[in-house]
């Protein structure tokens, strides 16, 4: 978004262009902003951060227009491997959507996948080789595990389902990660605010965090009496699991090993905000489908405010996108629902159905995502 703010959370000046110096204190990772060159002071002094916005072009993805009712809670990269035709893989209701490296989209529908279904609404993958689309099968919210490795190979019955059991029964699953430490897929329930497990072998849904229909802003504490409001995107790294507390304006850091959570960024009042900077005075509003890059970092697509953040949980800051060209205040998209990065670009999904390619400025595209 082009939306700066100062450390007082009011609209900032010039945005510093990439590469600018800036000047900054040591942190926990003794890392600078991206793309800034660092002076280092020493601690006893007081220093600014300078948080410089992530600039770049962007333009729709040809081929690509999801319509209907329900849009994606989340999209992903996947297979790594390259077993399927693509790199992003998109539910759109009644089939899903692979987009190629090359930008090219192709079509599975219920043909393709040997199963039909509705309103599919979230994607992860779960290993090189297997995703996972929450979906509605014969009316009853299912489970539908691909073959990545048949589809590729466009082999018959690529798709199997299962109907979720338990707290699936009144519930409204988004968005999920996969963990595979547990094999576990975690996944949001936005009605009742908390975030659930899904075993994939029994389709079993169990409450993990959260007390179920209640909803709250807790601060700290076990995950088990933790409360949310409206949680709309997750992302799993090794032992940690991320949340997006969309309803609250912040994002959650969860303890998989001791069960425990904490607000990593965002106001801790759910005051909702477009504040730039360390991680305890950042602010958010809406933000939703997270998504982990291979360099740790959260990219988080910020509803209201109409753009893309970028978390660095290890304590760097928030950083926020800006589109090339755009004056101050302008949004970067329109209610976006989910981004991924790859091959050194940003993608992502608006509720207009529209797949946006964002291209930082002065992007080397190495291949590194």
């Amino acid at each position: 978004s082009s939306k700066q703010t100062d450390g007082k959370g009011g609209k900032g000046g010039a945005t510093p262009s990439p590469g600018a110096s800036s000047t900054t204190s040591p942190d926990a990772t003794g890392t600078a902003s991206p793309g800034a060159s660092s002076t280092t002071k020493p601690t006893a002094q007081p220093t600014t951060r300078n948080f410089p916005a992530i600039t770049g072009a962007i333009a729709a993805v040809a081929g690509v227009s999801i319509t209907g009712s329900i849009v994606p809670v989340e999209m992903l990269a996947i297979d790594p491997a390259g077993q399927i035709p693509g790199m992003l893989l998109i539910p759109a209701g009644d089939h899903v959507i692979a987009v190629s490296t090359s930008d090219a989209p192709t079509s599975y529908d219920a043909t393709a996948l040997g199963q039909t279904f509705t309103g599919a609404r979230a994607v992860v993958t779960g290993g090189t080789s297997t995703a996972y689309v929450i979906a509605t099968v014969n009316q009853a919210l299912s489970l539908i595990t691909l073959d990545l490795t048949k589809l590729a190979l466009k082999q018959a019955n690529p798709a199997s389902v299962q109907s979720l059991q338990g707290q699936a029964s009144n519930a409204n699953l988004g968005a999920m990660a996969f963990n595979p430490n547990d094999g576990k897929i975690y996944v949001v329930d936005e009605t009742n605010d908390t975030v659930d497990t899904i075993a994939p072998g029994s389709g079993q849904v169990t409450v993990y965090m959260g007390v179920s229909g209640q909803a709250g802003s807790s601060t700290s504490g076990a995950v088990t009496s933790f409360q949310m409001k409206q949680p709309k995107g997750l992302a799993i790294d090794g032992n940690t699991l991320y949340v997006a507390d969309s309803g609250n304006n912040r994002i959650l850091k969860v303890d998989l090993t001791g069960n425990t959570a904490t607000v990593l960024a965002g106001s801790a009042d759910a005051s909702p905000g477009m504040v730039d900077g360390p991680l305890a005075g950042s602010t958010f509003d809406r933000p939703v489908g997270l998504f982990l890059t291979s360099d740790k970092k959260l990219i988080v697509p910020d509803q209201a405010n109409g753009g893309l953040r970028e978390v660095d949980p290890s304590g760097d800051g928030v950083y926020s996108f800006e589109k090339t060209g755009a004056s101050n205040g302008s949004q970067m998209l329109s209610f976006p629902v989910g981004a991924v990065k790859f091959n050194g670009n940003y993608y992502a999904l608006d509720n207009l159905g529209a797949l946006q390619k964002f291209v930082p400025a002065g992007s080397a595209n190495t291949g590194a995502s």
